[in-house]
């Protein structure tokens, strides 16, 4: 009833008080599947469209925590033999990330490791949300972490790992969003080797995945980083790069071995 409720397209404030009493049960586990199920990704996501700044908050909002749930990734990225979602949405999500502007030719991504000059202009993001973007920056690495190549190969045509790195260098991002970045890149990083060589082309990934530390992110995080740079020190390809920063590998591993607190789940932690 309430899902038919978000269709009423002439009632905005009926559609608002339905989003609103749809938040608890995205958010519990018993309920999660049955929204999936339902059609609640097609109804959530079909916000993101939306001209109202409230609906489109909580249309992203609520689709965030239905992807906590596994099955509804997997709808939401077409792998679902049960359900599929009536469009495909994840280029929509991607329209909704604000691009990075430094005033200057130069990308981002070719920083110097020790930090940008002082003199530099400050990164300008393109006009947004800030909640908008933070909760898409969840969705992503949510569905980042269903280990699928085709996923990975389209996250990577779409330009996604270009824009979440500009993003996390722009240092306009909040820290929650940050390690949401990082744990993006830790995942496609366990793929292929094709992958890999496209995700880490101009860009200083494995400075990025050791950054997790020192930002102080979960020990889940961590964990996840160094097995990401493991699996790229197997390539040969890679292997030298992963060496030119071991002082900090090795800080990173000792850190990690010596740490008490046990390691979390990302998707515990998503909560905007």
């Amino acid at each position: 009833m309430l899902l038919t409720a978000c269709e009423n397209e002439t009632h905005i404030d009926l559609i608002v008080n339905a989003l609103k009493a749809l938040i608890p049960f995205a958010c519990s586990d018993e309920f999660r599947p049955q929204l999936g199920m339902d059609g609640g990704l097609d109804t959530f996501s079909a916000f993101m469209f939306s001209d109202q700044l409230q609906l489109q908050q909580l249309g992203v909002y609520l689709l965030q925590n239905l992807l906590e749930f596994r099955e509804n990734r997997r709808i939401f990225l077409g792998l679902s033999e049960e359900r599929k979602c009536e469009e495909d949405y994840l280029d929509s999500l991607l329209r909704l990330l604000p691009r990075v502007s430094t005033g200057q030719p130069n990308r981002i991504k070719a920083m110097k490791k020790d930090g940008k000059d002082k003199s530099d202009p400050e990164p300008i993001l393109t006009k947004h949300d800030p909640f908008v973007l933070r909760c898409c920056i969840h969705c992503i690495a949510l569905l980042s972490l269903e280990h699928h190549l085709g996923s990975f190969q389209r996250f990577v045509d779409l330009g996604l790992n270009k824009l979440l790195f500009d993003l996390f260098y722009s240092e306009q991002i909040d820290k929650s969003s940050g390690e949401a970045v990082v744990l993006f890149f830790a995942n496609i990083l366990h793929s292929s080797k094709q992958i890999q060589a496209q995700v880490m082309k101009g860009a200083d990934v494995v400075q990025l995945l050791l950054s997790a530390r020192d930002m102080l992110f979960s020990p889940h995080t961590v964990s996840r980083c160094l097995s990401a740079l493991l699996c790229i020190s197997r390539v040969p390809d890679f292997k030298r790069v992963v060496l030119s920063h071991l002082d900090l590998l090795m800080a990173d591993i000792n850190a990690n071995l010596n740490a008490e607190a046990p390691a979390g789940h990302f998707s515990n932690a998503t909560g905007a």
